[in-house]
């Protein structure tokens, strides 16, 4: 109670002795099945709160999903299923960065490209590396940084921005 709400934890402690012998005593049995009644209703909603509240300070389900799993081989599993062999990607349609010199080396005019990312997404460092990468190939790119995470908010957000960008037809 002293880290969540400031009390003294001994007056915590008083306070909620006396509410549950007052309840117990004026109410019975009853009175003791509604309030396990209420408290198990409250636990579970806790626990929901608790479990959005931790996902969301983790950077969402995406970073979470990263983080775990690496813990076993559903990630690699899933992969493979992807992007094929690990072993296959450099150089391959799935390697961005080759992908992006092979355009820059055709005779067509390349594609213009937007990037964002939050600096505190998981992925910066390797966002960084490809906005430094398609600079170096002359790429028209336009790319924006600002504080924010993994996280569908800032993906929600930013999709409106690309819309605007997109050379279409209104």
């Amino acid at each position: 109670f002293n880290s969540l709400f400031g009390w003294n934890y001994m007056l915590a402690v008083v306070i909620g002795a006396v509410v549950i012998i007052s309840y117990t005593s004026v109410g019975g049995f009853s009175a003791v099945a509604t309030m396990d009644l209420i408290q198990s209703i409250i636990m579970t909603v806790a626990l929901v709160v608790i479990t959005v509240f931790s996902i969301n300070q983790a950077g969402g389900v995406d970073a979470v999903d990263v983080v775990t799993s690496n813990l076993g081989s559903a990630h690699a599993d899933l992969f493979f299923d992807i992007f094929g062999p690990a072993e296959q990607i450099k150089g391959s349609d799935n390697d961005l960065f080759a992908v992006a010199e092979r355009l820059s080396k055709r005779p067509e005019a390349m594609p213009r490209v937007y990037m964002w990312c939050g600096t505190e997404d998981f992925l910066y460092q390797s966002n960084v590396r490809m906005r430094d990468h398609l600079r170096a190939l002359g790429y028209d790119l336009t790319y924006e940084e600002s504080p924010g995470d993994h996280q569908w908010k800032y993906w929600d957000e930013k999709i409106q921005t690309v819309l605007a960008w997109l050379p279409i037809a209104r």
